[in-house]
């Protein structure tokens, strides 16, 4: 039978064996049991101050409780364990930041550390014999890390069944429990919660769909505007101007014997403005066809469409090296000796920027002689 004194059991199958003062390099004690003692520093968070004399006697009762119901079911099983307080420090939100950057989440509230030595015994096996074979302090750390929930609980029901008054109680604002090993002869200290390292990741998971949520959107207002910028370039050959830079001043009006109407809308200084001008037949006859080349580079002319004509020049901008050659209300009929009059606006503009470093030949119907 496996000795222990659970309370869950209720049944007591062996008594305790006696201290045992020989060295650890003796692996069993005369009754055949392994002797086991560590230390470990059990972490209270939202624990504020040291615990008084009964509170601390209430804690080391519910881990002795608790160690042993969890402990029984262990390979090997260990038994007869007795948990003893040998010291607590409160350790405030930005200590805790200095010591140990996994518990984020704890920084806000202080944490009580309690050092206590746990002892108990473990029945050897044909592979198990010593100690440190049973991982004792190990086997004690990743019970608290997998069932600490239920250790605060126990915690809490045990203290409120002896303190009526809540003022008076130690452990209601407990939230969490974590242990910390303790490094034999260094007091190095390594946490035994891999739990912890949840929260950073949850942190780093929102920092990084956080980044890449604003390079998505950096990527979308980029195309946006490029998008725009090529549509804008496609009626403004080659010049960075935009058609919002027009205004009824500059000349973007035809003149009164202009032929159909623009039927594209044309953005003005005082915002969408359209050319409805009735067409007499004497337009057409009146205009004459010419031949105009038109130097490598940027021509700085929008062009618009009209209704039942082509494409015709909406706007000759200042500087423009076909200024004096092309006119405002010409209609383009051929580029390149390519047939354009049953082309678009945007498609001549297309064809006049593709052969921006080549010398153009334009052939317009137009009023001027």
């Amino acid at each position: 039978l496996i000795p222990t004194n659970s309370p869950s059991a209720g049944i007591i199958t062996a008594e305790p064996p006696e201290d045992n003062d020989d060295t650890e390099q003796q692996a069993t004690s005369s009754s055949g049991l392994i002797q086991l003692n560590s230390q470990v520093r059990v972490m209270l968070s939202n624990i504020e101050s040291p615990m008084e004399d009964n509170s601390q006697e209430l804690f080391e009762d519910v881990c002795d409780t608790f160690l042993n119901e969890q402990l029984a079911i262990a390979v090997p099983p260990v038994s007869y364990i007795k948990c003893t307080v040998v010291d607590q420090s409160v350790e405030s939100g930005r200590r805790r930041r200095l010591r140990n950057l996994e518990h984020v989440e704890r920084l806000l509230g202080s944490t009580l550390a309690v050092e206590v030595v746990v002892t108990g015994v473990a029945l050897p096996t044909n592979t198990i014999k010593t100690q440190e074979q049973v991982k004792f302090q190990d086997k004690i750390a990743g019970t608290f890390t997998a069932q600490g929930d239920q250790f605060v609980r126990l915690l809490k029901k045990e203290e409120a069944k002896v303190v009526t008054d809540f003022n008076d109680a130690t452990f209601p604002t407990l939230d969490r429990v974590w242990v910390v090993k303790i490094m034999e002869g260094t007091g190095f200290v390594m946490t035994s919660n891999e739990n912890d390292g949840s929260s950073i990741g949850l942190i780093a998971a929102i920092a990084a769909g956080g980044a890449v949520l604003l390079l998505l959107a950096i990527f979308l207002v980029v195309r946006f505007r490029s998008q725009k910028r090529k549509q804008q370039d496609l009626k403004d050959i080659g010049s960075n101007e935009t058609e919002s830079s027009l205004s009824p001043n500059n000349g973007s009006r035809l003149p009164n014997n202009t032929i159909g109407y623009f039927s594209t809308p044309v953005l003005s200084g005082s915002g969408i403005e359209v050319d409805h001008r009735d067409v007499s037949p004497t337009d057409m006859s009146s205009r004459v066809q010419r031949d105009v080349m038109c130097p490598p580079g940027k021509l700085r002319i929008l062009i618009a469409n009209t209704q039942g004509y082509g494409p015709a020049i909406h706007t000759i901008k200042p500087n423009s090296p076909v200024e004096g050659l092309l006119f405002v209300g010409d209609i383009i009929v051929a580029v390149n000796d390519t047939n354009t009059r049953n082309s678009r606006a945007d498609e001549i503009t297309r064809l006049l920027k593709v052969t921006v470093r080549e010398e153009r030949k334009i052939t317009v119907l137009s009023l001027r002689r």
